[in-house]
C-alpha cells in the first residue's frame, strides 16, 4: 500500500497532512485544516487492493496512533517536497528510511536547478528518493533525474552557444539524436529500457518512443515545444505496430517558416555500424501534413481521419452546439477537434464540463489557429537546401561526428520521393564504384543523381531489413 502525506497549502481545501514540530521535532502528525467543510471519510480499512493509494483523513488521536502502527503495510510514502525539512523528518523517523519515498509532483528538464537543489537537501537518501520527471514512465531516483537534466543541460548549452535560428536548432537537435542506432531491450530487461528518457540517454537501447522523447526533452530544454505523436497500426498491418514520431510548431523568420511539421527521427536515424550515408540524408525532417499522408497515410492513423476531410465550418458549428448543450452530446467534429488538438499542443481543446462562454471564444479562436496549423505549405526545396547547408557548415566546425567533412564544393540532390542528400567529394569517392556502374555512357552528374536515386529506395527498403548496397 502506499501512504500520501500531504503538507498544508491554502490552494488544497481537503482533508490533509501534515509535518509538525513536537517538542522541538519533527514526527508523524496527521492533521486536517480546520477551516475546511469535509466530512471525514471511514479511515483505517485495511486494504489488500495491489497498488492502491491512500489518502487518509485523520480526526481522532486513536486514528493517529492506529495509522502509525500500520505503518510497516505502507511500501511507498508520498511526500510534497515544498517541505523545507525533509531530511531531519527522515533522520528522525528511521524507520521510513527503508520506504520508498516519492516526492509529489511532475518534474521537467526545465526543473534541473529545482532537483539540484533536492539532492542537496536530501544526498543521504537521494537513492531512495523518487521523482516523477517528464519522458519516463516509471519513476526514478532523485539521482538518476538530476543526472538526466545534467546531461540534457549541457547538450542544451553546447547548442546555445551556436547562435542558430529556430529551424536550425530543431535540425542541430535531430542529426544529435538520430546518431543512434535502433535496437530494441533485451529479452530479459523491461520495455522502459528502449523508450524512457533517463534509461536511453545511459545505455545503447533505443526504439521509436525514446527517440521521440530525447528529441522532445532537448527541444524543451531550448525553449521549443514539441509534441509526441502516437500512430495507430493500420488495419491492413500484418505486424500491428505502433509508432511515434514528433510535430514542431516552427516560428522562423530567417527561412520564413511559419507552421506545424512533422519530425520522425527514428525513419532517419542511423541504420547499422558501418552505415556513412544517414546523417547526410533528410527524409522525415518537417513535413507538413499532407506531405506526411503520402508517406504509406500517416495521417489517416494518427488522426483516424485524413486532413483532407476537415471542415471548419462544419466544426465550429458543431463546437457551438456543443457548448450550447453543456457538453451533454460528443458530435464527430468535436472528436477530431480534440485530436488535432492533441497533435498541435498535446492536450485536449474541447474536453466535457469545460463550458462558459468565454471558453467557447477561446476554444473556437484556437481551433481555427490550430486548422491553419495543420495546413502549414511544405518547406520549399530552396529553403531545405539553404538550411542543410547552413546547419552542416556549423556541424563540420563544431561537432565532427555530425559532419565529419568539410562540405565546400558539395551539393545537395533531391529525389522523387522528396529526400535529400548532401553529396560531398568524399561521398563521390566512397561510392565511386557503385555510380559509375549506373551508366557508364552518361555523364559524371547523371550517374550520380541515377545513384542517389537508387540509394534512397534501397534505404527505404532497410525498413524490411532488406539493404541492397554492400556495407563497408
Amino acid at each position: 500500500m502506499k501512504l500520501v502525506i500531504r503538507t498544508k497549502n491554502k490552494n488544497y481545501d481537503a482533508p490533509f497532512f501534515e509535518m509538525q514540530q513536537v517538542d522541538g521535532e519533527p514526527k508523524y502528525v496527521f492533521t486536517v485544516d480546520p477551516n475546511n467543510n469535509f466530512e471525514f471519510t471511514k479511515i483505517l480499512q485495511r486494504s489488500t487492493i495491489e497498488n492502491e493509494v491512500l489518502e487518509f483523513s485523520l480526526k481522532t488521536d486513536r486514528d493517529k496512533d492506529y495509522l502509525l502502527e500500520q505503518l510497516d503495510e505502507f511500501d511507498e510514502i508520498y511526500i510534497s517536497p515544498y517541505d523545507t525539512n525533509i531530511a531531519h523528518f527522515l533522520e528522525i523517523n528511521e524507520d521510513l528510511q527503508t520506504k520508498k519515498i516519492i516526492l509529489l509532483g511532475k518534474y521537467t528538464v526545465l526543473d534541473s536547478t529545482t532537483l539540484m537543489d533536492l539532492r542537496d537537501k536530501l544526498h543521504e537518501y537521494e537513492d531512495n528518493i523518487y521523482v516523477n520527471l517528464e519522458g519516463n514512465k516509471e519513476l526514478v531516483p532523485l539521482s538518476t533525474a538530476c543526472r538526466t537534466t545534467d546531461e540534457i543541460d549541457n547538450i542544451k548549452l553546447h547548442i546555445e552557444n551556436l547562435d542558430l535560428s529556430p529551424l536550425e536548432k530543431v535540425m542541430y537537435v535531430y542529426d544529435i539524436v538520430r546518431t543512434r542506432i535502433y535496437t530494441k531491450e533485451g529479452k530479459k530487461q523491461g520495455s522502459e529500457v528502449s523508450r524512457d528518457l533517463s534509461k536511453i540517454l545511459f545505455n545503447n537501447r533505443i526504439v521509436c518512443v525514446g527517440y521521440s522523447e530525447l528529441f522532445k526533452a532537448i527541444l524543451k530544454s531550448l525553449g521549443i515545444e514539441s509534441n509526441i505523436v502516437v500512430t495507430k497500426p493500420s488495419d491492413n498491418d500484418k505486424n500491428r505496430n505502433g509508432h511515434e514520431r514528433n510535430t514542431v510548431i516552427i516560428k522562423d523568420e530567417k527561412y520564413n517558416v511559419d507552421g506545424l511539421y512533422y519530425f520522425d527521427v527514428t525513419w532517419d536515424s542511423k541504420k547499422f555500424e558501418f552505415d556513412n550515408d544517414y546523417i547526410n540524408r533528410y527524409r522525415y525532417f518537417g513535413l507538413n501534413q499532407e506531405e506526411m499522408d503520402e508517406v504509406n497515410n500517416i495521417s489517416k492513423q494518427d488522426m483516424g481521419f485524413s486532413f483532407k476531410d476537415i471542415n471548419l465550418t462544419e466544426m465550429i458549428n458543431d463546437l457551438q452546439t456543443y457548448f450550447k448543450i453543456n457538453n451533454f452530446i460528443v458530435y464527430p467534429s468535436v472528436d477530431k477537434i480534440n485530436t488535432i488538438s492533441k497533435i498541435c499542443y498535446g492536450k485536449l481543446l474541447a474536453p466535457q464540463g469545460y463550458y462558459n462562454d468565454k471558453a467557447e471564444n477561446y476554444v473556437i479562436k484556437k481551433l481555427i489557429n490550430m486548422v491553419d496549423k495543420i495546413n502549414s505549405p511544405s518547406i520549399p526545396k530552396s529553403t531545405m537546401e539553404e538550411l542543410i547547408l547552413n546547419v552542416k557548415k556549423v556541424e563540420y566546425q563544431r561537432d565532427r561526428e555530425l559532419c565529419p567533412y568539410d562540405i565546400t564544393n558539395s551539393k545537395i540532390y533531391s529525389t522523387s520521393k522528396g529526400t535529400y542528400y548532401l553529396v560531398t567529394p568524399e561521398f563521390i569517392k566512397y561510392h565511386l564504384e557503385e555510380i559509375e556502374k549506373m551508366n557508364k555512357e552518361n555523364n559524371p552528374q547523371d550517374n550520380i543523381e541515377k545513384y542517389i536515386q537508387y540509394l534512397d529506395e534501397s534505404t527505404m527498403r532497410y525498413e524490411d531489413k532488406e539493404l541492397s548496397i554492400k556495407k563497408r
